[in-house]
């Protein structure tokens, strides 16, 4: 099963395992913030395959937004961020991107720097309100 997920008509991507593996799409809210993120990651499994997490979208939704998702029973997957998502720079350039959300610095108020990743302010924020509900 793969599922191809769109927000606002823009196609965010098409996720799933060829072979077999956990998909999970979640929305996680804190009532304090306007947005909430969207994550949508899995596990792939099978006797050949290293059991490492991968992440599709990792990104803010807002009210209003709308998200759609389709269930496909075939499909050529994109290609998924492997482990920990660290968008550092852009190849090339010294773009700086959240390593949380993916969003560049000129689209946050603040970015913190940490050892070959950064956070911005916003996702402190959500990082801090997951951390005094008690949140995982």
């Amino acid at each position: 099963m793969f599922i191809e997920l769109h927000k606002n008509g823009k196609k965010l991507c098409v996720a799933g395992h060829k072979e077999q593996g956990t998909l999970e799409l979640r929305i996680l809210h804190d009532n304090r913030f306007s947005e909430a993120l969207l994550l949508v990651d899995g596990e792939p499994s099978g006797k050949d395959v290293t059991h490492q997490k991968v992440e599709w979208v990792n990104e803010f939704v807002r009210p209003g937004d709308a998200v759609t998702i389709k269930l496909l029973k075939e499909a050529e997957p994109d290609k998924p961020n492997v482990g920990a998502r660290a968008k550092e720079t852009t190849p090339g350039t010294d773009k700086v991107y959240c390593s949380f959300c993916g969003r560049p610095e000129n689209e946050v108020p603040r970015l913190i720097a940490g050892k070959g990743v950064f956070i911005c302010s916003e996702c402190v924020d959500v990082c801090r309100g997951t951390l005094e509900k008690g949140d995982t």
